[in-house]
């Protein structure tokens, strides 16, 4: 595989303002990893706050330096945090190698590309307080030397890819029991115990009381259009029943398509999967279950995996 050019993926990641968007379907429980950094356990929480820092609105204050491939030092070739400046204002400073512009890279290089970015943003974020109460508790007693710090950054690189892989065995793995579990003919109160029992949740999309939002407008006078909002009342759509009437979405949500009704609406489990930090993408797999018209499970379909980026 060939490592996109770096330039543009960093200026997404800092050109961020807020955390990440919730999704509009209902993902049940966070997976379950074992990864460690260190002699510390790293939960997904631990990771879903380092993500949050790196889209916290102080993360433009990290500057990206360009640099010739002979001036990058040699611990560090192609992507290296060289600190922080207290300021005012306060700047954290990456260096990145031109050399990682090569769309030629090797899938070593490219890998090393990947494992240095992650690692010199999460000192960034570490250094400026932003990586999450677990992480800054690793980083408050790590050695400041140069070399402690950039190993502790491999590390956090490297539990952070072991975690996307556990992820996506995960999904594969729930997927499966829900396949197992869900035979046809079970009833839907019984197939939702089942699913509870996991701490799994069954959401329709189409059964989310949505908000219509009114016209907004600049000072200027200019329209910037009205909007649907499907997350206010977004558990709403959550273990959807026989004969439930769908809502009347109005305004500007009007015009988003969603299914007729049916008697016996689909459940969904969207489970969450492999993932990666940089750039920052997560996969979901759904599993639809259908229901037959005596509202018994009539057939159970896994999806691949969707894996949207920021």
């Amino acid at each position: 595989m060939t490592c996109a050019p770096l330039a543009p993926l960093l200026a997404i990641v800092l050109a961020a303002v807020g955390p990440t968007p919730a999704p509009t379907s209902t993902p049940s429980s966070y997976p379950t990893i074992s990864v460690s950094v260190g002699d510390r356990q790293i939960t997904m929480m631990d990771i879903i706050l380092f993500e949050q820092g790196m889209y916290s609105q102080a993360t433009p204050k990290i500057q990206q330096v360009q640099k010739r491939p002979t001036e990058m030092p040699p611990d560090s070739p192609y992507v290296s945090y060289q600190g922080r400046d207290a300021g005012p204002p306060e700047i954290e400073t990456i260096w990145e190698s031109t050399a990682t512009r090569n769309p030629n890279l090797s899938d070593t290089a490219s890998k090393k590309v990947g494992d240095e970015l992650v690692a010199a943003m999460a000192l960034a974020l570490m250094d400026a307080g932003r990586a999450g109460p677990m992480l800054q508790a690793i980083y408050a007693s790590t050695p400041s030397d140069r070399a402690s710090r950039l190993a502790l950054g491999a590390a956090i690189a490297q539990a952070f890819v072991t975690a996307g892989v556990q992820g996506a065995a995960y999904a594969a793995s729930e997927a499966a029991w829900i396949r197992e579990h869900l035979v046809p003919g079970t009833s839907r109160d019984a197939a939702y115990e089942v699913l509870r029992s996991k701490n799994l949740v069954a959401y329709n999309f189409d059964y989310i009381k949505a908000i219509g939002q009114p016209e907004k407008f600049l000072p200027s006078g200019e329209s910037l259009g009205s909007t649907c909002d499907l997350q206010t009342n977004r558990t709403s759509g959550n273990w959807p029943y026989r004969n439930e009437p769908l809502p009347n979405w109005e305004g500007a949500c009007a015009g988003i398509p969603r299914a007729a009704f049916t008697p016996e609406p689909d459940a969904h489990v969207m489970l969450w999967g492999a993932f990666s930090v940089m750039p920052i993408c997560g996969c979901r797999t759904e599993v639809t279950i259908t229901f037959d018209a005596q509202d018994r499970v009539n057939a159970v379909q896994v999806d691949k995996p969707r894996c949207p980026c920021v």
